[in-house]
């Protein structure tokens, strides 16, 4: 009991320290995140909606166990409903979630590298007031809770390389968990922990345990994600979601293959191959094919041969709800895409992974630059779930266009090639042998940005919305290693005069 009232009391005193060695910089960007905040709700008094929103707040209202995408989103807007209906409140709290774990990333990275004011300075003033992090956090979606938990990841991570701790490890844990039950594209995420643990100096039994308990904790939820699966679908899988999004996927390739016949398909793939290729056969009579580049169509398009399939399985069955018709189609288009990319994989890279990887340097802009998808209304569920007095929505431009988002796609390719420029000359720079950590976390940050475009390339069509982790890190980066480099070069020959 006196070692827990001793390990407290250090730990205020240091927060204490810290707060008020932090004090301008914390009370800067309070007071900027209000007024920002303030502004864009008089301009935007309600949240912008996805297509998922009303299936996210469905979930909730029913208590659902599963749900089209990961249910920790719908779980925490049940939640957070037992609290406060309002709409403006949840929009705040998933704001400053954001903005607390970018305060969080910036922090650890000013630390790791010593920056100097004016170079810290900057940073915040170009992450706190970025204006994608409001329209992000304005979602009804679970984009800004997995992007902050992402960053929260991440600067665990950090901290774990230059200094490991117990309470590090249990709270990066945690944060790991809470990402990977948001969003399946935290799959990744794991792989990095434990490669990273595995890298560093501590005694050998720490590794093995820390490694142990994240084994056991993702091991865990995805064994109760299957049970569930299996109890409410009748099929084993983890995501239904993921099933369709690889058959998607794998059509782009095929698409531009030579039409395998119905003898060299596995019986059980043959009735939905069947439609598959007269869908091909006619979209050969188009000049401008639907599917001429990578977007949401064979996922989402009622004529494509996915959902048009599921339509002719259950055409004479009205009782299978539409979550469990989706979960079982979901297990046999896995399969389907899983068969085709194996049977295609050239083209399967040629005409989704490398498009998908180009357009990760200009990303779609998608529902990001439109409020509400471009229209005066939501759902009826919707409207009941936040107490809506009417179904209409609207924002004080009174325009469906958001044009403060447009220009990241010209600003996501130049913060690119800066932040791969000044990586290579940074790691042949002093700095990083005189500073080991730093040499570390640079190396671990090209890691985490390199899989995720790597993953994202493979796995879902690229949108601005699913890259602001990466981007954040980038821009975050490029101010940094071009301020080491800045100051190096000074430092080489003082009569040289540079700024930040």
């Amino acid at each position: 009991m006196r070692y827990l009232t001793t390990r407290a009391s250090s730990l205020k005193t240091r927060l204490e320290e810290w707060v008020k060695e932090h004090k301008i910089i914390l009370l800067t960007s309070f007071l900027l995140l209000i007024l920002q905040f303030t502004l864009f709700k008089i301009i935007y008094p309600f949240p912008n909606f996805l297509p998922e929103s009303p299936s996210y707040i469905e979930a909730a209202k029913n208590h659902q166990p599963l749900n089209t995408w990961p249910i920790a989103y719908s779980k925490f807007l049940l939640v957070f409903h037992f609290m406060s209906h309002s709409p403006l409140l949840l929009v705040l709290f998933q704001y400053l979630f954001l903005e607390l774990n970018i305060l969080l990333f910036l922090f650890t990275v000013s630390k790791v590298f010593k920056l100097k004011r004016k170079a810290t300075n900057l940073l915040f003033i170009l992450n706190v007031c970025n204006p994608v992090v409001l329209h992000i956090s304005n979602f009804i979606s679970s984009d800004s809770l997995f992007v902050g938990l992402s960053l929260c990841w991440f600067s665990l991570l950090v901290r774990m390389v230059c200094e490991p701790r117990k309470t590090t490890f249990c709270l990066h844990v945690l944060v790991l968990m809470l990402a990977f039950s948001l969003r399946y594209f935290a799959l990744y995420y794991p792989l990095i922990s434990i490669a990273t643990i595995m890298f560093l100096k501590m005694k050998a039994i720490a590794k093995v345990a820390c490694i142990a308990l994240i084994l056991v904790c993702i091991s865990g939820y995805i064994f109760i994600t299957v049970k569930k699966y299996q109890k409410y679908t009748n099929t084993t899988q983890l995501s239904s979601f993921g099933g369709w999004q690889l058959a998607a996927n794998a059509l782009y390739g095929y698409a531009h293959s030579r039409l395998d016949s119905l003898n060299q398909v596995p019986p059980k793939f043959r009735p939905l191959h069947k439609v598959v290729n007269e869908h091909m056969v006619w979209l050969n009579t188009f000049k401008e094919r639907p599917d001429s580049y990578v977007s949401v169509y064979y996922q989402w398009n009622d004529h494509a041969p996915l959902k048009y399939y599921m339509s002719l399985c259950y055409s004479r069955d009205s009782i299978t709800g539409g979550f469990q018709r989706y979960a079982v189609m979901g297990k046999l288009y896995g399969s389907y895409g899983y068969w085709l990319i194996r049977r295609h994989p050239i083209n399967y890279l040629h005409y989704f992974a490398v498009p998908n990887f180009i357009a990760y340097y200009a990303p779609d802009i998608e529902f990001m630059g439109f409020y509400n998808m471009g229209l005066d209304t939501v759902s009826y569920i919707t409207m009941k779930w936040f107490d809506l007095k009417t179904n209409r929505v609207y924002n004080r431009l009174h325009s469906k266009t958001i044009w403060e988002i447009h220009p990241y796609t010209i600003l996501f390719p130049i913060i690119n090639v800066i932040f791969i420029s000044s990586l290579i000359f940074i790691l042949s720079g002093k700095l990083m042998r005189e500073n080991p950590s730093a040499h570390q976390i640079v190396r671990l940050t090209i890691t985490v940005w390199s899989i995720t475009i790597l993953f994202g390339s493979l796995s879902a069509y690229v949108l601005l919305r699913y890259e602001i982790f990466p981007f954040i890190i980038t821009l975050t980066f490029s101010i940094v290693t071009l301020t080491l480099l800045l100051n190096e070069l000074k430092t080489d020959n003082p009569k040289r005069s540079f700024t930040v």
